[in-house]
């Protein structure tokens, strides 16, 4: 089994020997697909795939009416659990505010949102107390991994999908650094993986990702990363989502979530991050899916640096979208149009993270 795999390379060499291991292709592609799914109850399909497809896990989302009580919410992430081959990651965006989607409609509170936080209040103690409320609520229902803070600079307020909903702390990047290590500490202490996002900057964007693609190239500022470089310094950091995003300066023909010189050039050689990456949606973000085929974005993404692609829903033409993908990948593995080794990578710090948290068990 995966587990057994898993307790035996850990033993033998502290983290990983895989690059000479035996676990197959398509095990080790399935650990690098997140999926969500429609719906209260978790699909049959979902199910299977957790099992047969080696998933690494699932995105619950109130987009996909996954949500209804707390105590509904728990057994969904049990049966998660139960199903999967590998121990998965159980992911949800709790950001507060806006995008909280533990909120009162479904059984916990109203927050506030990070501009409220940051901003409005201007109190890393507020920061701190809704983070830890926040992450007893994601520990009590079974989640693992919260697909945030924020760490976005607001600069422009009327940037619809940052800046118009609240979602960035502040103006000030050393502020919303200084909030997002708050936020990422209060997440730790509930053993909940953390996620800043969305690398390279969204904050300065006068479009919508899920609409169209965003062109940050005139408004883009080095300061944007300065939250991102601030963090790395703690040694903090466990996921980083790269949004879809365009910036010439960086790639002139790849927006940065498939974008090498963005991924691996500018977050990896430069900023020197060996933490795990992670896509925004690519499965209905416009910004991509009017581009580019599900199986090219696929390998742009994983070629430019990527260890998780995420998909908000797995259907695709009415199959399995991660079945499909994985048959994709492996085919451009075995012509040579991915390298085996990138797999292995991404493999490796999946299965590093996982272990890190206690959710791969040794």
């Amino acid at each position: 089994s995966s587990r057994l795999f898993v307790s035996r390379t850990y033993r033998r060499s502290h983290l990983t020997i895989l690059h000479d291991s035996n676990e197959p292709l398509r095990r080790k592609l399935g650990q690098m697909i997140i999926v969500g799914f429609v719906g209260d109850s978790v699909p049959e399909g979902i199910l299977s795939d957790l099992s047969t497809q080696n998933l690494a896990g699932i995105v619950l989302d109130t987009t996909n009416r996954n949500f209804k009580s707390p105590e509904q919410i728990r057994r969904v992430t049990a049966d998660i659990r139960n199903a999967a081959a590998t121990p998965p990651f159980i992911a949800i965006d709790q950001e507060g505010g806006k995008i909280g989607r533990l909120n009162a409609s479904n059984g916990f509170a109203e927050t506030s949102t990070p501009h409220e936080l940051g901003t409005v209040l201007a109190s890393l103690d507020a920061t701190r107390a809704q983070a830890s409320l926040m992450a007893s609520w994601l520990q009590s229902c079974g989640f693992n991994v919260n697909l945030a803070p924020v760490a976005d600079v607001d600069v422009n307020p009327s940037s619809p999908t940052i800046g118009f909903r609240g979602r960035s702390f502040s103006a000030d990047p050393m502020v919303v650094a200084a909030h997002n290590r708050v936020f990422v500490d209060e997440f730790h202490a509930r053993n909940i993986i953390t996620t800043l996002k969305h690398f390279p900057g969204h904050g300065s964007a006068g479009t919508d990702s899920h609409l169209t693609l965003p062109d940050i190239t005139k408004s883009w500022s080095d300061k944007e990363l300065t939250p991102y470089r601030e963090l790395l310094k703690t040694k903090s950091v466990d996921m980083i989502m790269v949004g879809h995003l365009f910036n010439a300066s960086f790639d002139d023909v790849l927006p940065s979530s498939l974008s090498r010189a963005t991924i691996q050039g500018l977050l990896r050689d430069s900023l020197h991050f060996d933490g795990v990456t992670i896509s925004d949606d690519l499965h209905d973000m416009k910004a991509i899916s009017d581009h580019y085929g599900f199986g090219e974005a696929a390998e742009l993404a994983v070629n430019a640096g990527t260890d998780i692609l995420m998909y908000a829903t797995n259907d695709l033409n009415s199959g399995s979208l991660c079945r499909w993908l994985i048959d994709t990948l492996e085919a451009k593995v075995r012509d040579g149009i991915i390298a085996e080794k990138r797999i292995d990578e991404a493999y490796e710090r999946i299965l590093r993270l996982k272990m890190k948290y206690g959710i791969i068990r040794t």
